[in-house]
């Protein structure tokens, strides 16, 4: 079954961070210590270095700004971390945070962001489940398992990108070229195929036990 993610739909708040086309980025910095079941535990110092790099091409070398969207406060010492290699003037016009906020109405905000963005680069499950849910192209840094396992499960296996010397380049390459966004995007029939089985799967079980 889907994960209750993919089921999100935003209550129709607008928030945009900036005015500009922007790239969201959800880096964390409690996931990249986990163990990954696939590849084993991420080297930190190179996801480090290779996020410092994407982040100063795309402000460098495109005219995207960046939006970093915290869920939870440890989230900031993540951020803060990809931005010590940044040259000051592009603080004060191309780098947006999006505010810190709880519960549903946090939640339809901060995801109002994601919606408007040009292409998501999530590290968290859920920031690039909702993404794939609000069909916003989206990739995710494959700090766990789990990112690489949704992305393939539902066709799109080059999405999730493997942490190592190559993070930068991949990524960037990807985010450069807007007439393959689409490619970036899970396919809506299957999407509301695999919304309708799951839906069949949970009536099933509630009316087994009673409950509906």
């Amino acid at each position: 079954v889907l994960d209750h993610g993919f089921f999100y739909e935003n209550d129709g708040s607008h928030y945009k961070p900036c005015e500009q086309p922007y790239i969201l980025i959800n880096t964390t910095d409690d996931q990249v210590k986990m163990l990954n079941r696939k590849t084993g535990l991420v080297d930190e110092k190179t996801f480090v270095e290779q996020m410092q790099l994407l982040v100063n091409r795309v402000l460098e070398e495109t005219s995207y700004s960046i939006v970093f969207a915290p869920h939870i406060y440890s989230d900031f010492k993540a951020i803060n971390v990809l931005l010590e290699k940044v040259h000051h003037s592009h603080f004060r016009s191309r780098i947006v945070t999006t505010p810190h906020v709880q519960g549903d109405y946090g939640c339809n905000q901060i995801f109002s962001a994601y919606k408007n963005s040009n292409l998501v680069i999530g590290m968290r499950f859920h920031a690039n489940v909702c993404s794939m849910a609000m069909n916003v192209p989206s990739l995710g840094i494959a700090a766990l398992d789990r990112v690489t396992y949704v992305y393939e499960s539902l066709g799109l296996p080059e999405s999730a990108v493997s942490i190592d010397s190559t993070l930068s380049d991949v990524l960037f390459t990807k985010l450069t070229n807007p007439k393959n966004y689409g490619t970036l995007r899970v396919d809506e029939k299957l999407l509301r195929e695999r919304k309708q089985r799951s839906t069949d799967l949970y009536a099933s079980v509630l009316k087994k036990f009673k409950l509906s």
